[in-house]
């Protein structure tokens, strides 16, 4: 059972950095419509 806890706390910490990422790209996505990329470089 043991292994079975460390699998769900690294699928947990998978699936956080998946939402932090997608949200990311979302965010860099809308400010490249917005054209502030460009001022940034």
């Amino acid at each position: 059972m043991s292994s079975l806890n460390a699998l769900d706390k690294v699928i947990i910490r998978l699936l956080k950095v998946t939402i932090i990422v997608s949200t990311f790209l979302i965010l860099v996505n809308a400010l490249d419509r917005f054209g502030f990329s460009g001022q940034l470089g």
